[in-house]
């Protein structure tokens, strides 16, 4: 009985040993496996930032090098983007001109006007371009711009403020 009992505990001790043996060799197929997409994971993320870095250094040299000023304005007007060519266009640091209200360099003849354009242009979401507007840079000299201005949309394709060029 005792040789019985010893031979059957080896016997289990054996099948479980075979079943565990097998349990990690699967497991180690399918971590090798998670490995290797894991690898060709970061390989694909890792080439896609690369190439978005690329794109937004050569769209952020064409934006600084153009002599026409780029803007991005709330809905209330005051900007919240602008390029170094309509900073140098007004003279005014890039500091005292972000959060500044178009108002304050538009001359008074145009506020009417220019706040006229950029609510049809809320209103339709159709861009207006090439209308006339006299800025009034930090020194007070006036200068007559081009623009175009053209409505920006959140996500949810809710207003959220303006962009143009001038």
């Amino acid at each position: 009985g005792f040789l019985f009992f010893i031979l059957s505990q080896a016997f289990l001790l054996s099948y479980r040993f075979s079943a565990a043996m097998s349990t990690v060799e699967t497991q180690r197929k399918d971590l090798r496996d998670a490995l290797g997409s894991y690898k060709t994971e970061i390989v694909e993320r890792v080439k896609a930032e690369e190439a978005l870095r690329e794109s937004e250094e050569k769209y952020r040299t064409i934006l600084q090098s153009i002599e026409e000023g780029v803007y991005e304005v709330d809905l209330a007007g005051n900007l919240t983007f602008f390029n170094d060519s309509l900073r140098r266009h007004l003279k005014y640091s890039k500091d005292e001109l972000m959060g500044m209200n178009n108002r304050q360099f538009t001359s008074k003849d145009n506020v009417e006007r220019v706040y006229k354009t950029f609510n049809s242009v809320y209103k339709t979401g159709k861009p207006a371009t090439a209308f006339d507007w006299e800025m009034i840079a930090k020194d007070g000299s006036k200068k007559f711009v081009e623009l175009s201005v053209s409505l920006m949309r959140d996500s949810d394709g809710q207003p959220m403020g303006f962009r143009g060029v001038s």
